[in-house]
Formats: structure tokens, C-alpha cells, sequence
């Protein structure tokens, strides 16, 4: 009996499930445009303009908007597409997972061999 009521409860979180995955997918990228806008404000406030490293005799100037800005902003954009790479091949609304359901319908042999065969072509 208790499993049968887990189930329910599981099959319903299933179905707010979209509404879940649509928040957090705004959730990150609003965090991501305000910490672009937050780290230039951080940079802007807290870090001289450039600093000099002195290597081997030669003195180098290295501009911090450059080695911080860029930096961070590169990391948190890029994050931002993993993201959305990701869920394109794990979300069941998208085609590499409907063509692995229609595979599963053939047998278990022809799954394992579609979803190898996926991996390879979408890895390289």
C-alpha cells in the first residue's frame, strides 16, 4: 500500500516537473547577467587598473580588466551553455531522448547499441 501511494506522489511530482525545470532555467540565467554585471562592478571598485609583475629582469603590466573580467565573465556565460547543452540531450521534450524511446520499443539489444551510437557521434 505505501508503495502505491509513493508512486502517485512520484508521478505527480513528475508532472510539476516542467514547471520546475523552466524556474531553475530562469534562475540561471538571471544569475548568470547579474554576476556578469556584479563582478565588473567588484572589479571596478576593488581592483587597481593594472598591476605589474616583474619577471626575469623584464617588467610586464598586465591590465586586471583583462585577467579578471574576462576571466570570470568567459567561466559564467560558458556554464551557462553547458547548461543548456545538457538539457538538450537529457530533457524527454527533445529528440536524442524520443529516438532513444523508440529504440527501447524494438528490444534492449537495439537501446544499447542506438544509445552507444548516439554518444559517439554527439562526443566527437
Amino acid at each position: 500500500m505505501r508503495d502505491l501511494e509513493f508512486g502517485e506522489q512520484a508521478r505527480s511530482n513528475i508532472e510539476k516537473d516542467g514547471h520546475t525545470r523552466s524556474a531553475l532555467k530562469e534562475q540561471h540565467i538571471t544569475s548568470t547577467i547579474l554576476m556578469t554585471v556584479g563582478v565588473a562592478l567588484v572589479r571596478w571598485i576593488a581592483l587597481p587598473s593594472s598591476f605589474t609583475i616583474f619577471n626575469f629582469g623584464t617588467q610586464k603590466v598586465w591590465q586586471l580588466f583583462l585577467c579578471v573580467y574576462v576571466g570570470l565573465c568567459v567561466g559564467l556565460w560558458a556554464g551557462l551553455i553547458i547548461d543548456f547543452v545538457t538539457e538538450y540531450y537529457i530533457n524527454n521534450a527533445y529528440s536524442p531522448v524520443q529516438d532513444i524511446v523508440d529504440s527501447c520499443r524494438i528490444g534492449a539489444a537495439t537501446n544499447v547499441i542506438f544509445g552507444l551510437a548516439l554518444g559517439y557521434t554527439k562526443g566527437a
